[in-house]
């Protein structure tokens, strides 16, 4: 199966909506995608570097992910 990764897509968590995808770090070596940046609403829209292995499923526009907002909002920062 393919997964489809598109910026500015809605990023929802296993327990609602979350914000949306504003880039993806890869791996030099492999070009595998390792990390999620995500940009989680609320004060501040605070970007978030998030390990791809919590992605559930990318496609048409959504990335679903298996963590609560509150395992997200836990994840270190991305500072660009």
């Amino acid at each position: 199966m393919t997964t489809q990764l598109r910026l500015n897509a809605d990023v929802v968590c296993a327990d609602g909506p979350a914000g949306h995808l504003t880039d993806a770090i890869f791996d030099p070596a492999t070009e595998q995608v390792r990390h999620l940046v995500i940009e989680m609403n609320g004060f501040g829209h605070a970007q978030h570097l998030v390990p791809v292995a919590v992605l559930d499923t990318a496609a048409g526009g959504r990335v679903r992910l298996r963590c609560s907002l509150a395992e997200l909002a836990r994840t270190e920062y991305f500072v660009s």
